[in-house]
């Protein structure tokens, strides 16, 4: 049985501010510079005694009860995104606070945040080692890690570069909110292609070729709650984005979305090379006939860093240079980000350190993940806003589904069947946190855009990725010669259920080329979390 903390339960340990948060006493503002938040009642009972017997009257009281009203405000307000917790522990069971010790903190509110992102790359520090790669798997990931200075140079890319006087117009909403609904068996479903009929898929998510018998995880269909979903028709696709470049930024979730595009495209018009590395890090793809380039550019977390004394070095407000570069190329750009922040870190801001996450083992401040993660994407959305001319899709992160064990304990996902939708299921607690951090950043920075201009959209595919454990690998799955065997739970077969994301950015695309020529540009998709 798959048991998950449920978010009302953790909600007020995670967000003291919102709704089953802490009952704050009148001088709560103590907490703002406290490492244990918890005795903040306690402390502000006796501080607001102590005030009453310094007063000598109700006078001094009435006085320090006004005060204490704008500083409850302020309290709450700051404590909402400034004071991010992890609970987790190293096996990936997040069920208890784990006394870490000192905290650095930092202020993440929109009026005193980290600022926009630079835009140059930074360094570590002149005497560091080498640059090296980190090739051992990650909590739910499977892949190796980066080689920051992989570029394309030279390469001679058909189609736009971000400055394109004709780029998609604008993000359209759609009648209803495509990310919330239900998985409906649909046996008369074909997939777009098979892996006989498309020869671009990574050899460890072809579970066909790999020997998964069942093909039933192939006959689910995403329908959104209160309306139906047009069918990804590739060739419509491709003439949408006729004489554009697309790029996927992000880890080997966002190369495994950019091969699931590419095998539907394929079907159509045979992709030509542009560009590869060695480590499937870096490629681009060209379909001639339709002036279109489709790319992928490894960049794990968005933010530049470094890899020494096996610990990330991490520079939440620096975009990673190997796709900071190349970005004007491009007319959209679909990024994420997600589990990679759980490795061994160091994270700095302005070229100083804000501390280090509690698997470093480092003798710095704990600056626990989830701040982290919300800075690197407050920082990666201001730079685009300000930055590219095109549009950007900010893709959600996905969930892993192993069961009876982690990543390196043995843990695997034989499930055949999406979950039973009927049985209240919640999203993981960590999930749900991360998930909302970026539905949160995403809308910040449109709130701040004066012009209602920017062309951004978040593709929120948390809770439809959530609903299946039965799309994954496990077993069959290319095993690394000299590697302990591993279950892949975190990937999706191809074909298999991250096909539906592709389904999901061809309907934004097509309702903004269709809003746009009905003269309704100014509409944007807001994609809500379930629940949130």
């Amino acid at each position: 049985m798959l048991l998950y903390p449920s978010r009302k339960n953790m909600t007020s340990f995670m967000y003291p501010g919102r709704k089953e948060g802490l009952k704050w006493s009148p001088f709560c503002l103590a907490w703002l510079g406290s490492d244990h938040p918890e005795r903040c009642g306690k402390r502000s009972s006796k501080a607001m005694r102590k005030e009453a017997a310094m007063g000598g009257g109700r006078t001094a009281l009435a006085f320090a009860t006004v005060a204490a009203i704008a500083l409850f405000a302020n309290c709450w307000f700051f404590s909402f995104s400034s004071f991010v917790r992890w609970p987790g522990s190293e096996d990936g069971a997040f069920t208890t606070a784990p006394d870490i010790g000192a905290r650095h903190e930092i202020d993440l509110s929109p009026a005193a945040g980290a600022g926009a992102a630079r835009s140059a790359p930074a360094t570590v520090n002149s005497s560091d080692p080498p640059r090296e790669i980190d090739n051992s798997p990650a909590p739910g990931i499977g892949s190796s890690s980066p080689s920051v200075d992989q570029q394309c140079e030279g390469c001679e890319l058909p189609g736009g570069n971000g400055s394109s006087s004709d780029p998609i117009e604008e993000i359209a909403s759609p009648e209803c909110d495509i990310s919330v609904g239900k998985w409906i068996p649909d046996s008369s479903r074909t997939p777009l292609y098979t892996n006989e009929t498309c020869a671009f898929i990574q050899p460890s998510q072809n579970c066909m070729m790999n020997g998964r018998p069942d093909r039933g995880y192939l006959d689910w269909r995403w329908k959104p709650d209160g309306c139906e979903l047009e069918s990804l028709d590739p060739a419509k696709f491709l003439d949408s984005m006729r004489g554009k470049k697309m790029v996927f930024i992000g880890d080997s979730i966002a190369r495994n979305h950019m091969q699931s595009l590419l095998c539907a495209l394929a079907q159509v018009e045979e992709p030509e090379k542009i560009f590869f590395d060695t480590d499937d890090k870096i490629m681009k793809w060209g379909f001639r006939s339709h002036n279109f380039t489709l790319g992928h550019l490894w960049s794990p977390f968005l933010a530049q860093h470094e890899f020494v004394d096996e610990i990330y070095h991490i520079h939440l407000d620096v975009p990673e240079s190997v796709w900071e570069t190349q970005l004007h190329e491009y007319d959209v750009a679909i990024l994420s980000s997600g589990y990679w922040f759980f490795r061994p870190s160091v994270y700095y801001s302005n070229n100083t350190i804000l501390g280090c996450n509690p698997r470093s083992h480092l003798n710095l401040p704990i600056f626990e993940v989830l701040p982290a993660y919300r800075l690197a994407h407050r920082n990666m959305l201001e730079f685009m806003a300000a930055n590219f001319r095109g549009v950007t899709v900010l893709r959600t992160i996905t969930v892993d589904h192993f069961e009876h064990g982690s990543w390196n304990t043995g843990g695997l996902c034989n499930r055949t069947i999406p979950f039973d939708q009927a049985a209240g299921l919640e999203l993981p607690w960590m999930s749900n946190e991360m998930n909302h951090i970026q539905v949160e950043e995403f809308e910040r920075v449109l709130r701040e855009d004066q012009s209602g201009k920017k062309k951004m959209a978040v593709l929120n595919v948390t809770w439809s990725s959530f609903l299946r454990p039965d799309g994954h690998p496990n077993t069959f799955r290319v095993q690394p010669p000299g590697e302990r065997p591993q279950n892949d739970c975190l990937h999706w077969c191809l074909p298999g259920p991250i096909d539906t994301w592709n389904q999901l950015l061809f309907h934004l695309l097509i309702e903004t080329r269709r809003k746009s020529e009905m003269g309704d540009s100014k509409l944007r998709q807001f994609h809500k979390v379930r629940g949130g």
